[in-house]
């Protein structure tokens, strides 16, 4: 699980380059755009880490 976590953050971490280099090459973002995709990424990445953290029980647990 903590390679999982560790691609996301990767994942998160370059999609500001991999937007950076959109728009070096053409593609038009607005910084509403920017804003927006970098905030869904970070929700997506918390949600996923609670999701995943050994301490967060979801689901059934042992004890029903």
């Amino acid at each position: 699980m903590n390679k999982v976590m560790a691609a996301l953050a990767i994942l998160v971490g370059g999609l500001d380059a991999v937007l950076q280099l959109g728009v070096a090459f053409g593609v038009h973002v607005t910084p509403d755009q920017h804003t927006a995709i970098g905030s869904v990424a970070g929700l997506a990445l918390l949600v996923l880490g609670v999701w995943f953290h050994p301490s967060v029980p979801i689901g059934k647990t042992g004890g029903q």
